[in-house]
């Protein structure tokens, strides 16, 4: 907020309003689901560049390789869900517990790489990965509340007839 005299600049509804269109309540969300197929990009590309500048493909038999593609494949697919389906995550339960699931192999993936990797800049990676993978559950799968917009109706009482329908003689 930019006070000018008189004149007052909120340069957050300035970019709402004219780069959005709108005055829409979930706009960070909107960054973080960018950031989420953004990170899943980043998955899939850096991590077999990293791989085999590092030479531990050399080596390695059949199963640890395709292990390892099925491992990028589900933690990259985990962010993209996040990022193409995280505007309806709050009000469905089966899009919740999906997007929890596939949340759960970079949150895992990235405890278990911390803990077995001897590379100093796998360590890095893992840990940048685990913590947008983290951001993203709580910011997605974790709040999902039913929220009602109204409360609910009370009984008719039996002493309101003038609610009633009137029956066809």
């Amino acid at each position: 907020m930019f006070n000018l005299g008189s004149f007052s600049v909120n340069l957050n509804d300035i970019v709402r309003k004219h780069f959005f269109g709108c005055h829409n309540p979930e706009f960070p969300m909107f960054f973080l689901r960018l950031l989420a197929i953004l990170n899943g990009g980043i998955v899939l590309i850096a991590a077999p560049l990293y791989l085999r500048s590092q030479g531990t493909l050399r080596g390695e038999d059949t199963e640890t390789v395709v292990l390892g593609c099925v491992l990028l494949a589900l933690i990259a697919a985990s962010f993209f869900y996040i990022g193409l389906v995280g505007h309806r995550m709050r009000r469905s339960v089966p899009l919740r517990v999906v997007g929890g699931l596939l949340l759960a192999v970079p949150l895992i993936t990235g405890v278990a790489m911390v803990a077995e990797t001897r590379y100093l800049q796998a360590v890095y990676l893992c840990v940048i990965m685990f913590c947008m993978a983290a951001i993203l559950f709580v910011s997605f799968v974790y709040p999902g509340s039913q929220v009602r917009k109204h409360r609910p109706m009370r009984p008719r009482e039996a002493l309101e007839p003038y609610l009633e329908l009137p029956s066809s003689r």
